[in-house]
């Protein structure tokens, strides 16, 4: 099984919701593209690559989505 599945966006949304966080469409975004990556992006990289399709995601977005998602243990430094 790969990180993909894993990681669904279906489990991206539990997650999310089961910490008090709205699942906008940005979060999703954010958190996929960190949990799917091959390598580890930066936060400013990941925030550059939702920002093509969601140009109004903030960088505190981003980094706020990362702090949850390391919590969870979907993400590690």
């Amino acid at each position: 099984m790969n990180r993909s599945q894993i990681f669904s966006d279906g489990r991206i949304v539990e997650a999310l919701r089961k910490k008090g966080y709205k699942a906008t469409p940005q979060r999703i975004a954010i958190c996929r593209f960190a949990i799917r990556s091959r390598d580890h992006p930066s936060a400013k990289r990941i925030y550059e690559e939702v920002r093509r399709q969601y140009p109004t995601v903030g960088l505190a977005t981003v980094y706020n989505t990362i702090g949850v998602l390391k919590e969870l243990h979907m993400l590690q430094e």
